[in-house]
């Protein structure tokens, strides 16, 4: 190579590493986003669980008829929706067995491999960054109905406390006895 092409690449090949530096700083970015997108998502179904048992406990309260099934059938749609969001995906993007074979004896200049690296991570960040907009959606779906499934279990309870005159029956009917009076 001459020294007048040599000085034509040398700036493209530190555009090229500035490049591949800030994409390795992206794709850490994604993976983060990734682990909390999981996080809040475990954590939703974890949240579902203790609210599923009061829901599934006002499904004994026979008062509220089919009203007590609303609670549980949240309940079951906010896991449902959060397993979505948990659910592994495959990563589109070149496998290093693949890119070590094609390129380990290579006739070509580094800057070529180089180019071809940062195209590599360019598309790795692209679909994580796409898979994290997918869990995402499906994590703030997860929570907003975890929320209404934590309101309509406190509806619920409500109103079937409110039916029993707070005298909690667990599915048995309850006839009140009069109080013995004392004569004078």
């Amino acid at each position: 190579m001459s020294k007048s092409n040599r000085k034509a690449v040398e700036p493209r090949l530190a555009r090229i590493r500035l490049l591949s530096a800030e994409l390795d700083n992206l794709r850490l970015s994604a993976l983060e986003r990734t682990r909390s997108i999981d996080t809040k998502a475990s954590f939703v179904v974890v949240a579902a669980g203790v609210i599923a048992a009061a829901a599934f406990d006002i499904l004994s309260n026979q008062s509220l008829g089919l009203w007590g099934l609303i609670p549980s059938a949240l309940t079951v749609a906010t896991v449902v929706v959060a397993a979505i969001a948990l659910w592994p995906t495959k990563l589109k993007s070149a496998s290093g067995r693949d890119v070590v074979n094609e390129w380990v004896d290579a006739e070509t200049e580094p800057a070529v491999l180089e180019d071809h690296l940062l195209e590599l991570k360019a598309v790795e960040v692209y679909h994580r960054d796409e898979q994290n907009e997918i869990k995402g959606r499906a994590t703030k779906w997860a929570f907003a109905l975890l929320v209404a499934s934590l309101v309509t279990c406190l509806f619920t309870a409500g109103m079937g406390a409110a039916l029993s005159n707070g005298v909690p029956t667990h599915g048995e009917s309850v006839t009140p006895t009069p109080t013995a009076t004392s004569a004078p």
